[in-house]
């Protein structure tokens, strides 16, 4: 099971948070697929995101998905709530990779688990 660890997306010696999930996604069989219903705009899709972020907001957390190619007058980016911000920047993280997720695949499954400050991705015949 191979252990990868999220960078920032400002950290050039890793992988960005997005490349994090999309790797793992993809690792355990989940990318690609089929875009899943969600009632989202058209440009809300995994290609089409460029950055997971997660940012202070106030006294606590967010994180924000940020999209390219986006049609004018149709919003840029989606995330958590700004009204109900998380305690800390790893609650928050984990909240943007799972909505990642949901708009990758259908489903805010997390494709890895967490172990102390480590996320590992279980995957056979890596």
């Amino acid at each position: 099971m191979p252990t990868v660890s999220p960078r920032s997306s400002n950290n050039p010696d890793g992988p960005t948070n997005l490349e994090f999930i999309r790797d793992a996604l993809t690792a355990t069989g989940r990318l690609p697929c089929k875009r899943p219903h969600l009632g989202m705009p058209a440009h809300f899709r995994f290609e089409n995101m460029e950055d997971l972020h997660v940012e202070r907001h106030g006294t606590g957390w967010v994180a924000n998905i940020q999209f390219r190619k986006v049609p004018k007058g149709q919003p840029d980016c989606v995330g958590t709530p700004d009204a109900a911000p998380f305690d800390d920047q790893d609650q928050a993280l984990m909240a943007g990779m799972a909505l990642v997720c949901l708009l990758a695949t259908g489903s805010p499954e997390l494709p890895f688990i967490k172990m102390g400050k480590t996320l590992v991705v279980p995957t056979y015949g890596a």
